[in-house]
């Protein structure tokens, strides 16, 4: 019997239509109030292990990345790197420069054609 995985979308919009297409598609919503400080990320991962997730990944953008780090909630993290840059056609322009402080030397082995993936411990 194939293992079937949850899918969970968190959220801190009130639009109706937005979280009625995800119940339709049976995806579970987490309806937070607000995500900006130490203890709303405390209370979102207490709702997430209370689920039964101990361990969970990720995918943000700078701003959400920049607010984990901030609150030291990484243990470690996993940047794909492509070929492309995109200099000053990116949406967000925010500052990276705390992950250009990370070492990144364990290049993980994975078939994404030009791009690379590595893995760094943060402590």
């Amino acid at each position: 019997m194939p293992n079937k995985r949850k899918i969970f979308i968190i959220t801190i919009s009130n639009n109706k239509k937005k979280l009625h297409y995800f119940k339709k598609k049976k995806i579970k919503v987490i309806k937070l109030n607000k995500l900006d400080d130490k203890n709303d990320f405390k209370v979102l991962f207490k709702k997430l292990f209370k689920i039964g997730f101990g361990r969970i990944l990720i995918e943000s953008g700078l701003i959400f990345l920049n607010k984990l780090f901030k609150f030291k909630f990484i243990n470690n993290l996993y940047i794909f790197k492509s070929n492309i840059n995109l200099y000053n056609n990116g949406s967000n322009k925010i500052n990276s420069n705390f992950i250009k402080k990370l070492e990144f030397k364990k290049k993980i082995k994975v078939n994404l054609g030009t791009d690379l993936l590595f893995e760094t411990r943060v402590k």
